[in-house]
């Protein structure tokens, strides 16, 4: 859904600044106003394998599980990242119920955009249930909050927020030791090497879709047999709106900051949002002290 069509227009006053205007529009508008409605569920009782599948074939990163319309607590990614490191048993035997996180943070619908904002940096997440009561009534993503909020970041060069250690594997290495590295080291991505030069970058979702999905034994597969590609990069003296729209057109949360056939860093939606949080505390905190006496 494009949530910019939900965004007040800012209608200051000429001295205004566009981080004050963006505080105040940020602050009128509400989760309600840019949560997804039509989320897709899947319940405790199905397998893993089941659950895989259907993350994969809707694009997602996260699953609410909802059993007789009462939300209990989400599959991600990471769990069945898991599940392809390990050897035993077969996510088709094992059950959402058995890797579900039931401890998941949750936001009312009433509460603001920059409020939630906020609440995601603090709880490290990325996606929030939205409830009314004990019934899912929407989600909320840290791109559905980036997008609403991304117009001050246009002086903002993507060299200036992105990260600098990236992992990198050759397209050769075992799938399921890729796994491992990412699990072990909490990444959510790793750069694919072949012939010394940057060929690919793999994610959970790659490993979800090409291990989990698929009926193949994931002992068999190797990085290049998951991988995207080609890279997706932008350079590093690229604006953070231009990031954020390259993100959501290609439906993917990160871009490989490359000069030429370097490889610079890495930039997220976290990052990118992090980067706007910290431009609205600045703002803040200006606004707090006053103007400094003449």
């Amino acid at each position: 859904m494009d949530n910019n069509e939900h965004m007040s227009p800012c209608t200051g006053t000429a001295d205004e600044s566009l981080y004050s205007c963006l505080h105040r529009a940020s602050r009128e508008l509400q989760v309600l106003d840019i949560m997804s409605q039509d989320v897709v569920t899947v319940s405790s009782a199905d397998s893993i394998q089941h659950a895989a599948r259907i993350m994969s074939q809707n694009h997602l990163w996260c699953l609410p599980v909802v059993d007789r319309e009462v939300f209990q607590g989400v599959l991600t990614q990471e769990a069945i990242l898991r599940e392809i490191a390990r050897s035993d048993p077969s996510p088709s035997v094992v059950t959402v119920a058995e890797r579900m996180q039931r401890d998941v943070q949750r936001i009312a619908p009433d509460v603001s955009v920059c409020d939630a904002s906020w609440f995601m940096e603090e709880t490290q997440v990325k996606w929030l249930a939205v409830l009314a009561g004990e019934r899912l009534v929407g989600v909320v993503t840290q791109s559905d909050v980036t997008r609403a909020l991304i117009s001050p970041l246009r002086l903002v060069e993507v060299g200036a927020i992105m990260r600098a250690d990236v992992v990198a594997v050759d397209a050769g290495t075992r799938l399921s030791d890729a796994a491992r590295i990412m699990v072990n080291e909490n990444l959510s991505c790793l750069v694919v090497i072949h012939g010394g030069k940057p060929a690919g970058i793999l994610t959970p979702t790659d490993m979800i879709e090409n291990a989990v999905a698929a009926t193949r034994d994931s002992r068999e597969l190797l990085v290049v047999d998951a991988m995207s590609y080609p890279i997706v990069s932008i350079p590093p003296s690229e604006c953070l709106v231009t990031a954020s729209r390259i993100m959501d057109r290609k439906r993917v949360r990160r871009l490989v900051v490359m000069e030429g056939e370097h490889v610079c860093g890495i930039i997220t939606q976290t990052d990118i949002l992090r980067a706007l949080q910290e431009a609205l505390l600045q703002e803040e905190i200006g606004s707090a002290d006053g103007p400094e006496p003449s």
